[in-house]
């Protein structure tokens, strides 16, 4: 993977959790769970599915280019 890609990756991560935070943040005094907007509450849930999954994502991506760099005896 390159460079490119990696920080494409991480600004997309980037972005959910910031998204993620902004809609955790309409709900200042008010728990989460308590949330009377079902339609806002779902729309959050998901989007935290969608950041964990991709973090998921990017140690994978991760674990495989550490694994293949300290595999092949180089150093980069």
């Amino acid at each position: 993977m390159t460079l490119a890609t990696w920080e494409a990756i991480a600004r997309r991560q980037a972005w959910y959790v910031i998204i993620l935070e902004q809609k955790l943040a309409e709900w200042p005094k008010e728990r989460t769970d308590a949330c009377t907007d079902l339609e806002k509450l779902r729309y959050v849930l998901a989007l935290a599915r969608r950041v964990e999954r991709h973090e998921q994502l990017m140690i994978r991506h991760l674990s495989k280019g550490v694994g293949s760099l300290a595999g092949d005896g180089k150093q980069h």
